[in-house]
């Protein structure tokens, strides 16, 4: 007699996969997906139903995981893309509604003296002007735009409200992300899916402007993603590119960042094959951002993340004396914006290719990538 198998998760996806008919062998890696899962969280010492961690746990510090990842160059790749989903998974949890719409560290002129804590309220302000800075050289009006790392969808929503793209296209890894996405922002022409930056669920030369900004020091292999933009992208597309580096080959954990430095970025972009139209150091500009927005950041933090969440929470949110602020403040790190494009004389076969990746949340193409073992780090490899 063949013993049942014993299922982690909801009573819920037990059913959908009854529901759809699911094959056994996409069975059984659902359930590898729930066993991983439930391991992660329990490694982070993360109670999975709260987010809180277990009083045991050392309060729920980051540093045994990220100090195993360090120093297992092999796990890295592995891990780097799992952590990063349930970090920002966790950044866009709940059903409550938020102070700010955005995740990023924010953009503003030198001489700007007003904060958030005083006077204008709108914790979007700062966000809002980031993105106008990354997307200042190129016209939207008309065009196809996707954006990789959408997070909560603030500046998805920004874009297409404000600059008129014929469709706008949000994608992120995190599932609650992309939930919340749908729940505050989706309107027809305006949508998102859930999809991996390194294996994008696109037909070959489906966009017009790629924009990616503060996502891709989570990616484990950045050249990947930028050889799957450029494959996206139609002829003399746009890659709009905003990100943090850090200036040298140093390592600070407490960051929590890739470390990977500003020549090295460099590097990558110049082997990609796209033409570096635009670059500028802007960092001068978030850590101005930084300073006037973390009265609201701090407040932000105290009201809405459990307590033994909340120093973690901080440094993520990069607030005035954090170790990625102070990183940022003394030239240890270092923010660039770049406006790339990709040739518009180039192979037909970039706009032919229909990629295999489809979007995550789809049953049937849950069942084309457990089935093909493209699935993102779910599966041993």
């Amino acid at each position: 007699m063949t013993a049942r198998t014993s299922w982690p998760g909801s009573r819920s996806r037990r059913h959908r996969i009854q529901r759809f008919g699911i094959p056994a062998g996409v069975q059984l890696a659902h359930w590898r997906e729930g066993v991983r899962r439930q391991r992660l969280l329990e490694w982070l010492g993360v109670d999975k139903r709260t987010g809180a961690a277990p009083s045991g746990r050392g309060g729920g510090s980051w540093e045994r995981p990220l100090e195993v990842v360090r120093r297992t160059p092999s796990l890295r790749a592995r891990l780097q893309k799992t952590f990063w989903k349930l970090v920002y998974g966790l950044a866009s949890r709940g059903t409550a509604e938020l102070d700010t719409a955005f995740l990023n560290y924010g953009y503003a002129e030198p001489g700007d003296d007003r904060d958030e804590a005083s006077g204008n309220r709108d914790g979007d302000r700062f966000g809002i002007q980031l993105y106008e800075r990354v997307t200042s050289g190129v016209d939207l009006t008309g065009k196809d735009v996707l954006e990789i790392g959408c997070g909560r969808g603030g500046g998805t929503a920004h874009l297409f409200e404000t600059r008129r793209p014929r469709t706008m296209t949000g994608l992120d890894l995190a599932r609650s992300a992309i939930s919340r996405c749908r729940r505050d922002h989706t309107r027809p022409k305006l949508t998102f899916l859930r999809g991996d930056a390194e294996a994008l669920p696109f037909a070959g030369a489906s966009f017009d402007v790629v924009v990616n900004v503060e996502s891709s020091h989570c990616y484990p292999d950045v050249p990947r993603f930028l050889g799957e933009v450029h494959r996206v992208l139609r002829p003399g597309g746009y890659l709009l590119l905003a990100d943090v580096r850090s200036s040298d080959t140093g390592t600070d954990d407490a960051t929590l960042l890739q470390h990977a430095d500003v020549k090295q970025l460099l590097s990558e972009l110049e082997a990609s094959h796209f033409a570096v139209l635009e670059q500028e150091d802007i960092t001068p500009n978030v850590v101005r951002a930084l300073q006037l927005d973390s009265p609201r950041r701090r407040e932000s933090v105290a009201k809405r993340v459990p307590k033994a969440l909340q120093q973690q929470a901080l440094i993520f949110s990069a607030v005035e004396g954090s170790p990625l602020y102070e990183s940022l403040a003394s030239g240890e790190g270092t923010y660039l914006r770049f406006l790339l494009q990709k040739s518009r004389h180039t192979h037909s076969e970039d706009a032919s290719v229909t990629h295999r990746a489809l979007p995550l949340d789809s049953v049937d193409s849950a069942r084309m990538i457990w089935e093909s073992g493209s699935s993102i780090g779910l599966r041993r490899r």
